[in-house]
């Protein structure tokens, strides 16, 4: 079961670059889906304080892509309050650019 979270567009830290990204998060269950729903205005600043703490070079290679994935996920259960539940299995790319201003 699938989420969308609503897009992200953050500037880099470093100041010279702008991240845009959607992503979906796969979720264990139906309850799962209706809690993250219950804390997305928790979920979603601690993601935009996360993305906007990164720098272009981190987020340039496939490595830091997959790194960026597993912290969001972490984050997103953290945020949660889920314990040692992982309610989120997985966190999908749907729209990746990152923009030079």
């Amino acid at each position: 079961m699938f989420e969308k979270l609503e897009p992200f567009v953050v500037n880099l830290s470093g100041g010279s670059s702008m991240l845009q990204i959607e992503l979906q998060a796969e979720l264990y269950d139906e309850a799962a889906k209706n809690n993250m729903k219950a804390y997305l205005p928790k979920i979603r600043s601690a993601l935009i304080l996360l993305l906007s703490a990164k720098t272009e070079e981190e987020l340039q290679s496939a490595d830091g892509k997959i790194k960026l994935k597993a912290q969001i996920k972490k984050i997103i259960n953290e945020s949660m309050d889920a314990g040692e539940e992982e309610p989120v299995e997985n966190v999908l790319f749907t729209s990746f650019i990152i923009q030079l201003q």
